[in-house]
């Protein structure tokens, strides 16, 4: 149904969260607020699909990946943040190019030194 977009960088933000919750350098909260900003400047949107498809695909996601799936409209690309907004981030093909530097360098600002995902 799904084509997973692999994205290591995004792959490994989880375990980054944890590395700076124990620097102590900044929370997860923190981080997801500047996601959800670049997300939305980038022009995903929140609450595009109905509630209960929405709760479904959170729950098969992985945290901070960028799936890709085809519609009859074109490419849509989903976001799960579950520690931000706790929400389904959808966008389009233009606002995932939009977004690609932005996250990329949010993760690289976070996690320079993590091992990417298998």
């Amino acid at each position: 149904m799904f084509s997973s977009y692999k994205k290591p960088a995004l792959q490994v933000f989880s375990a980054a969260v944890v590395v700076i919750q124990i620097a102590g350098c900044t929370s997860a909260e923190q981080i997801a607020q500047r996601r959800d900003a670049d997300l939305s400047a980038s022009g995903f949107s929140v609450g595009t699909l109905p509630k209960s498809e929405e709760a479904a695909l959170m729950k098969t996601i992985y945290p901070f990946d960028v799936v890709q799936t085809t519609t009859s409209k074109g490419k849509l690309y989903l976001f799960a943040d579950e520690y931000g907004c706790h929400c389904l981030w959808t966008g389009d093909e233009a606002a995932h190019e939009k977004y690609e530097p932005l996250g990329t360098a949010l993760d690289n600002q976070f996690s320079p030194n993590l091992p990417t995902a298998p």
